[in-house]
């Protein structure tokens, strides 16, 4: 017997290690002399050996479950890829891949052994850490500071954001479980260098994102009418001090006005949007020319589309969304839902999953890709989804 809870305290604990690896190296991987290189890939097979591990010491308790999780979907991407192979001679089921990955990450945080509370949290934790690893370290190696550049700071700012905004999104989360003082001061200067460095990367999409997000969380956990009910000198005071700071010019208005408008041309929504908007026109010519299959039936060049429903319509046409927007509605349906109707303190997988949600706005591939920026959030999401599962069968039994 007691050899056998050695056993499984020693699987319980790599398992988690894994699960950390997993979380440091989705923030490592996008630091600069590792994406766009070799070492990329190798820290990439770190993760994904990683995963596999985990999932192989978690995942026999439910693999049943998983397995239908794959088949459902692999079936049916498979039966509509071949009926589309006869007739047209185009073969695309390797525009479904991202969905699998996301199941994958679904079911990391699924089989976990662990499901208290203070696991999760370690999580968060771990994630926020690696994320500031990346931001500071991104930052002074492109920028040598938090300097606003007229041109982006690197080619995979959009994804970086996405990292960074998701950490930011913890930290409140974080910040609500803290007691003592100093770590409360240690997560809020955590948060802002977070959010210090998203702006100095220009993530416009994503400092939408954590805004709208930490908004509703606020008004969720009811902080400011608390505050100013208990506390109205406080609340006042505060007012007033930001009104002063205001007039002196002392708020970084204009670092935050360059991080969302410089070198674009406010006149021009296209300009704003950094061209996307002459993007999606080219998009949707090639859709209306071969609706049926987009542009893998033309093969035209087509620059990336960065917009989940035109991208997938410019590309692979309605066969495309035949494959891509039942999970895509399916995912905004459970963010939705779980962010109305889930408590406060549960908030975070949704929140996260918001964040993916909108950035597939402006980048096609969210939220199911382009890889490692959308892990967090799947994997919170499968942990919250098990870890309810555990606790409406705990009130059952009593």
């Amino acid at each position: 017997m007691l050899q056998t809870m050695r056993s499984v305290f020693s699987l319980e604990r790599l398992s988690s290690i894994c699960v950390y690896i997993v979380l440091i190296l989705v923030n490592v991987s996008y630091c600069p002399g590792i994406i766009l290189t070799p070492n990329y890939k190798i820290v990439m097979a770190v993760i994904m050996t990683a995963i596999g591990i985990s999932l192989a010491l978690n995942l026999f308790k439910d693999l049943m479950y998983a397995i239908s999780l794959y088949i459902y979907y692999g079936v049916f991407a498979l039966t509509v890829c071949c009926i589309t192979f006869l007739f047209y001679d185009v073969f695309i089921f390797s525009a479904t891949s991202n969905i699998f990955l996301t199941i994958t990450c679904f079911l990391l945080g699924y089989s976990c052994y662990d499901h208290s509370p203070g696991f999760i949290e370690k999580c968060m934790r771990v994630y926020a850490l690696s994320a500031l690893f990346l931001g500071m370290y991104s930052v002074f190696i492109n920028l040598g500071g938090f300097i606003i550049s007229e041109q982006y700071a690197f080619s995979v700012k959009n994804s970086s954001g996405v990292l960074l905004g998701t950490a930011i999104i913890l930290c409140a989360f974080i910040l609500n479980s803290t007691e003592k003082k100093i770590e409360t001061r240690i997560w809020i200067m955590i948060m802002v260098l977070l959010s210090a460095c998203l702006l100095t990367f220009r993530c416009r999409t994503s400092i939408l994102s954590v805004f709208l997000s930490l908004i509703y969380y606020l008004h969720r956990r009811r902080v400011l009418v608390t505050l100013l009910q208990k506390n109205p000198l406080t609340m006042l005071s505060v007012v007033g001090l930001l009104a002063i700071a205001w007039l002196l010019d002392l708020l970084p208005f204009e670092f935050i006005y360059d991080s969302l408008f410089a070198n674009k041309d406010t006149s021009s929504l296209d300009s704003v949007m950094s061209g996307r908007l002459s993007t999606y026109d080219k998009g949707m010519k090639v859709f209306s020319e071969s609706p049926i299959l987009g542009n893998a039936l033309l093969r035209r060049h087509l620059p990336p589309i960065d917009n989940f429903i035109i991208s997938n319509l410019s590309y692979n046409g309605i066969i495309g969304a035949i494959l891509m927007f039942p999970p895509y509605i399916f995912t905004w349906a459970i963010c939705l839902k779980g962010m109305l109707k889930r408590s406060a303190t549960d908030l975070y997988p949704f929140l996260a999953l918001f964040l993916i949600c909108i950035t597939s706005f402006t980048e096609g591939s969210y939220p199911f890709g382009p890889g490692t920026p959308v892990v967090c959030a799947w994997f919170l999401l499968g942990w919250i989804y098990k870890s309810s599962l555990l606790r409406n069968n705990e009130n059952i039994m009593e």
